[in-house]
């Protein structure tokens, strides 16, 4: 009887730390997440607890099955978010790219109000003194973090950076 009550117990623990296990503000699809919760914990461990003769391994198993997938899912939401995933690993500081796109899109805003408040069109090109400045839309004109130099370019053209993977 105890067999059997096992992994019903493993299921029903499973269902439990997925069900509490955190979600990601975000809501992006995990198709890797889904795999290893049904592989992992709705599959094997169940099998785990009723194939092992050990009654004190199979109930360790039974009790460790949320941890498991509360775990697993916490771990695989932080890769999934970068949050923990280190820069040199990459190759490249993804903050910075951020900053440089926030900057990129604060002189795209800029650069539209100029063009409707002087009744430019699109392929008029502002100047620096146009769009930053004391009496301008942006106070000082936005540093890229990866000391790039950005192009302003036409109206009708989004703004660029010099820095490689920087960019619109």
């Amino acid at each position: 009887m105890s067999r059997i009550v096992r992994p019903v117990v493993a299921l029903a623990l499973v269902l439990s730390g997925a069900a509490l296990a955190p979600s990601h503000a975000c809501r992006l699809n995990s198709p890797a997440l889904d795999m290893f919760l049904t592989v992992f914990c709705f599959i094997l461990l169940p099998v785990l607890a009723y194939r092992v003769p050990n009654p004190r391994v199979a109930w360790a198993i039974v009790i460790a099955a949320p941890i498991i997938t509360f775990g697993s899912t916490l771990l695989y939401i932080r890769v999934l978010h970068w949050d923990l995933f280190p820069s040199w690993l990459l190759g490249h500081n993804l903050s910075a790219e951020r900053a440089c796109r926030a900057n990129l899109v604060q002189i795209q805003g800029a650069k539209a109000a100029w063009a409707t408040e002087q009744h430019k069109t699109a392929t008029d090109t502002p100047t620096d003194a146009d769009l930053f400045g004391t009496n301008a839309f942006i106070r000082a004109k936005p540093m890229c973090p990866s000391d790039g130099t950005y192009s302003l370019g036409r109206v009708g053209e989004r703004p660029s950076c010099s820095a490689k993977r920087h960019g619109l």
